[in-house]
């Protein structure tokens, strides 16, 4: 059989063809995957990409370290996503400190803090049940030996730093610098790793002092405020929310719909890297209409059918205005969708949607919805 990938339109003469394409991105949860054959894996690979940055440097990444799901679309609590790690704020005095949130819970990391010109070091390191404190700082100490100019170092500004300021620290094998932005990063690196190297050799001749009851001190706990930034690619953002509505489009027809002509425009834009603004448009959550918004009226038809999507489900409906394909795409709930314009001139107007209840596992079609809150043949109305 010759395929043929609904975004690159390659054939199966051009690319291979072994890999399925997630309807929904797993990390989102998602579930169902396209057939076999709808999707390049030259294409699948490029949008895993695309799915990577957008879980971790968008805005999708706050819900995903606070609610979930983990990696894979894993609920797992011990396979929660953390966040990627950046600069705590300690509400009791103590400044700031490198670590990451997961589940709603801030860890922070095995770190260093220091001021330039001053000789005092404090060290913040994660507990390890069965470790001491003196086995914690040994087993941090032997990662901070094994620093040279080779080391892999990621930078993390910010304002709220002292200009003498740096934090430095550790976590799944990688270091972080977090310094004041008005300093030079090649800098600011030299000056820890000479900073570092020093301490480690005053230690080595027995120039550094450790309390007496190092292991006696207890862990102190602390109010955090987390300090985000997101360097969003706004266009690569929305390449993964239009795949996702293709992909739907393509799980509710078959690929041959999604290979009319009349999606070649988004096709290319999406597979090319083209601007995809002028696709997009938001939906103004204070917008009501009769029934209320979009969020409104799904909150009431779970409330009055008692099955319940919940307030973070993933959904895509797709409606038609004025001759032109639309679709509203809303990750973790409809608040704020995206709204898409996949073609100006529909030949055959598609009125569906896809519903992906992550914490329930449960993937349904608008149908299938209607029939699981009415009981199959049931009626609701939502006027009320």
């Amino acid at each position: 059989m010759v395929h043929k990938c609904i975004y690159s339109l390659k054939t199966s003469d051009e690319t291979e063809f072994a890999t399925q394409e997630h309807v929904i991105p797993a990390f989102l949860g998602g579930m169902k995957k396209l057939p076999i054959g709808y999707v390049g894996d030259d294409v699948n690979e490029m949008f895993s990409k695309l799915e990577l940055s957008f879980a971790r440097e968008t805005d999708i990444a706050i819900p995903r370290m606070f609610v979930g799901p983990g990696k894979r679309g894993n609920l797992n609590p011990a396979k929660a996503s953390p966040s990627k790690v950046h600069i705590f704020q300690y509400e009791d005095g103590l400044g700031f400190g490198l670590g990451y949130i997961k589940l709603g819970a801030p860890y922070p990391i095995d770190q260093i803090h220091v001021f330039q010109g001053s000789a005092n070091v404090r060290f913040s390191l994660s507990p390890i049940e069965g470790s001491s404190n003196s086995e914690l700082l040994s087993n941090f100490s032997s990662k901070l030996t094994s620093l040279n100019t080779e080391s892999s170092i990621k930078v993390l500004p910010d304002e709220n730093l002292d200009k003498l300021e740096y934090i430095f620290g550790y976590s799944d094998g990688k270091w972080y610098l977090a310094i004041n932005p008005t300093r030079c990063a090649g800098e600011a690196k030299d000056y820890i790793l000479r900073f570092v190297q020093s301490i480690m050799l005053a230690n080595r001749n027995g120039a550094v002092t450790m309390p007496n009851d190092m292991d006696e001190i207890g862990i102190k706990s602390s109010q955090i405020v987390s300090h985000f930034d997101f360097e969003i690619d706004l266009n690569n953002y929305y390449r993964v929310i239009a795949k996702t509505a293709l992909n739907c489009l393509a799980h509710l027809k078959d690929n041959q719909f999604v290979l009319k002509p009349e999606f070649d425009s988004i096709r290319k834009a999406i597979y090319d890297d083209l601007d995809m603004s002028g696709y997009f448009g938001v939906l103004d959550s204070k917008t009501r209409g009769e029934h209320g918004s979009f969020a409104d009226i799904f909150k009431k038809l779970d409330s009055l059918g008692g099955r319940g999507l919940g307030d973070q489900y993933h959904a895509i409906i797709f409606f038609s205005v004025m001759g032109a394909q639309m679709c509203i795409v809303g990750f973790y709930g409809l608040d704020n969708p995206y709204v898409i314009k996949l073609t100006e001139a529909a030949t055959e107007p598609v009125l569906d949607g896809f519903f992906c209840d992550w914490r329930a596992r449960t993937e349904l079609n608008l149908l299938e919805y209607i029939e699981a809150i009415t009981g199959r043949d049931g009626y609701l109305d939502v006027s009320e």
